[in-house]
């Protein structure tokens, strides 16, 4: 839950061919457009078609960044919560992130809720901040803020403690393919936590869970499977 997303490294268009692509990405970057500034800077960061340089990499996001471009605002935010090059700086991170965030970048978003629920900086952890964050986001989808809510709720950590409503974000989460969430609520309904025990129920999320790989899942998959 403490684990800040990566970059954001897609291209913002369809592939075609390499050489005309940075030709034309570098063309439209050096006249301002900030699309092709952060295409450019996500080139240089991937080694793609060109040596990759991170300093390059660096300085067309910080381009792209500074003309209000979220994505490129999001990837500054994690040039400097990793020290990428720069100082690490949580501040100068967060900074990035609430511009991302400002224009609904759900990563963005998330990265502000962990960076609250860390503590870090000096500054104590603060859950309730972190989940104001968290459900921005969650609402729009995002399956690893979705978990974090509904965590924060089996819990009770910075809200009141709320079987039902953790189950409705784990449910909302596992829905969307993420692999603790479903394990969660196979859990739930292997142990009738919230809702009525139902064994089949509980073998179809684990059974999601231990597909993608989730050792934990597939434990509790064989003790269900015994008489």
């Amino acid at each position: 839950m403490k684990r800040l997303l990566a970059l954001t490294v897609v291209l913002l268009f369809q592939k075609a061919a390499w050489a005309d692509d940075v030709s034309r990405f570098r063309d439209e970057a050096q006249a301002g457009d900030a699309k092709a500034q952060y295409n450019l800077g996500t080139v240089y960061q991937q080694g793609t078609a060109v040596r990759r340089d991170l300093t390059e990499a660096r300085r067309w996001w910080r381009k792209a960044a500074d003309q209000g471009y979220a994505p490129a605002q999001f990837n500054m935010g994690i040039v400097y919560a990793r020290g990428d090059g720069v100082p690490r700086d949580l501040n100068e991170a967060s900074r990035w992130f609430t511009l991302a965030a400002k224009q609904d970048h759900a990563d963005a978003l998330y990265n502000l809720g962990l960076i609250q629920a860390m503590g870090e900086n000096g500054k104590a952890a603060n859950m309730a901040e972190a989940l104001v964050w968290w459900r921005k986001a969650a609402e729009q989808g995002h399956s690893e803020a979705q978990l974090n809510v509904g965590i924060a709720y089996a819990k009770g950590d910075g809200v009141p403690q709320d079987r039902a409503e953790a189950l409705k974000w784990y449910r909302a989460a596992a829905e969307r393919g993420n692999v603790k969430a479903q394990y969660n609520l196979g859990v739930a309904y292997a142990k009738g936590d919230g809702v009525p025990k139902d064994r089949d129920e509980s073998a179809k999320w684990l059974g999601m869970a231990a597909q993608q790989g989730y050792a934990p899942a597939a434990r509790l998959l064989k003790e269900l499977d015994k008489p």
